[in-house]
């Protein structure tokens, strides 16, 4: 069984983590790349829950110990105080949404540039379909000699 100074100091070390972690947040948000980050929130939401469940360890095993419930609350509040700072991960969770937003926009500047870019060669083909069409128009009339090809012909089988 693990005494009361071996969890306090297994908390103490936690804590220690997680405040290191905290400080590392501008660091990794500095890399502006997406997977980092949810990495780094991901770990410290996991130190918080890992501390919470060895606060409540320590609690049990301080109860057990004979220690007053005025006194635990006490030893709660203080634990509580440490990590209270480092709780609020809304800042980073907040970058992630920019983040993914700002993904979203530049895949959708993409598809639109592709649908453009699609538009402007059916416009250049059908382009091309009418000026060899007119061609064709100028080369019949030209062979002609300027008469309409269906009334030279009515002349010739009439």
């Amino acid at each position: 069984m693990e005494s009361e100074e071996q969890a306090q100091t297994t908390i103490d070390g936690r804590i220690q983590l997680l405040k290191f972690s905290c400080h590392e947040t501008s660091r990794i948000l500095g890399k502006n790349a997406l997977k980092p980050v949810e990495r780094h929130l991901k770990a410290i939401e996991n130190q918080l829950d890992e501390i919470h469940s060895l606060k409540l360890s320590m609690q049990r095993l301080k109860i057990e110990n004979g220690v007053t419930i005025e006194q635990v609350a006490e030893w709660t509040k203080e634990v509580e105080e440490q990590i209270a700072e480092y709780e609020d991960t809304s800042g980073m969770e907040k970058w992630i949404r920019n983040f993914k937003e700002k993904e979203r926009g530049k895949e959708k500047e993409k598809e639109e540039a592709a649908e453009e870019a699609k538009r402007q060669r059916q416009f250049q083909y059908e382009i091309k379909v009418e000026e060899a069409r007119q061609q064709m128009k100028i080369d019949l009339e030209k062979k002609s000699n300027g008469q309409n090809p269906w009334q030279l012909q009515s002349r010739k089988s009439g």
